[in-house]
């Protein structure tokens, strides 16, 4: 079992205030074709639109919640980010590579 699914992701999507939202359209990315999303259309609460660069991180985290990581969608995050969930936390990019990379292999042990 995920401990995300796709609804509950897209849940906390429309649940975010809009000024953290916003901070994240400033940060310089690929596109989501450079990073061959799997996820490349992200539903969204009526009235928020998300920007090309904002629907590009939040399909990557999708992919990576799906148990679809690459280096190019870890490369979206600093090397010094934290990942934390109600299961761990992970701290620096080797934990949360290891991470993405272990839920992958977990998903195709079910």
């Amino acid at each position: 079992m995920r401990p995300f699914t796709l609804n509950a992701c897209n849940t906390t999507l429309r649940t975010l205030r809009k000024p953290v939202v916003s901070r994240i359209q400033t940060a310089r990315m690929s596109t989501s074709q450079d990073l061959n999303l799997d996820t490349k259309h992200v539903t969204t609460a009526p009235g928020i639109k998300l920007s090309e660069q904002q629907e590009t991180i939040v399909g990557s985290v999708l992919d990576l919640f799906a148990g679809k990581p690459s280096l190019q969608k870890l490369a979206l995050w600093r090397d010094d980010a934290t990942f934390n969930d109600p299961l761990t936390s992970a701290k620096g990019r080797e934990q949360y590579s290891a991470q993405w990379y272990g839920l992958q292999q977990a998903l195709l042990r079910n």
